[in-house]
């Protein structure tokens, strides 16, 4: 913690908060446990998903959706898997998931998970053709900002000083918390991962995706930095005077050959956004 931060936010306090959040939801801890192994066979997946009516509403919207374009005729989970497949149909459970366990300010979804999809989309684009596991790119990329959502939940009168100090001194908003909280929502969100057990190289993209030697050694920490760049340059997701970051050279040269093949990767990255975004709303 800064020894100059202007409204100090004591750790015991983060963790404290930490510990009041009820359990994560099972089904969707074992989706992600799952991500560190092979891939389970469909049928347990079916299973696992037709647990939760509120989770299969959810991902019936989706395949339905017109980006898949079989409007109506997606009747199971067992018809979603066969249109989507195993491991699409994991990453949209797992976002549909999170975005009931936690869901933003005023208990609605709203721009926060836009944001986390937007990035977990971004995410799995580049890292499908940098040859990373496609599934854990998207589940980094959608939970890169817990730690931001916790902080807003919680202490929402420190939250409240930090976005007045971000504006005034026009800085990103991590370097807005550490300022004047001593911390800021990576630590926060990689204390939260810990807890909830998430797989390694989630924990370490959560919490490492601005720190220049964990970008330097870790390649989801090193992508969520670059597709969390790419969704606030590209205004995929509107969010109030937000900052382009900065981005580390040497993640870029990894995820991003030249802007034109950015472009290309990312062609119909709108379309998948407001296709994933159905998983936001109450089914």
């Amino acid at each position: 913690m800064s020894a100059e931060s202007i409204f100090p936010l004591e750790l015991d306090a983060v963790m404290e908060a930490v510990a009041r959040l009820p359990p994560f939801p099972e089904v969707a801890l074992q989706l992600l446990q799952s991500l560190d192994g092979a891939d389970a066979d469909s049928e347990q997946l079916e299973r696992l998903i037709a647990t939760d009516q509120i989770l299969t509403a959810r991902l019936l919207r989706v395949a339905n959706s017109s980006f898949y374009g079989m409007q109506g005729r997606i009747h199971s989970i067992r018809d979603a898997l066969v249109l989507i497949g195993y491991r699409g149909l994991r990453s949209l459970a797992i976002a549909a998931s999170l975005s009931s366990a936690l869901p933003g300010e005023g208990g609605q979804p709203g721009g926060f998970w836009r944001q986390g999809l937007a990035a977990g989309v971004v995410a799995q684009v580049l890292g499908r053709a940098a040859h990373l596991n496609p599934d854990v790119c998207f589940a980094a990329g959608l939970m890169h900002g817990l730690g931001r959502l916790l902080l807003a939940r919680a202490f929402p009168a420190q939250c409240a000083v930090v976005e007045d100090w971000r504006r005034e001194h026009d800085c990103m908003q991590h370097e807005a918390e550490r300022a004047v909280l001593g911390l800021d929502h990576l630590e926060v969100g990689q204390l939260l991962a810990e807890r909830w057990r998430f797989p390694a190289a989630l924990v370490s993209a959560i919490g490492g995706h601005q720190d220049p030697v964990r970008i330097a050694q870790d390649p989801y920490a090193a992508l969520v930095h670059v597709a969390d760049a790419v969704v606030i340059a590209l205004d995929v997701v509107p969010e109030r005077d937000a900052m382009v970051p900065c981005i580390d050279e040497g993640a870029w040269r990894r995820f991003v050959a030249s802007p034109e093949v950015l472009l290309h990767l990312l062609h119909d990255i709108d379309e998948q956004i407001e296709s994933a975004a159905g998983l936001l709303q109450a089914p």
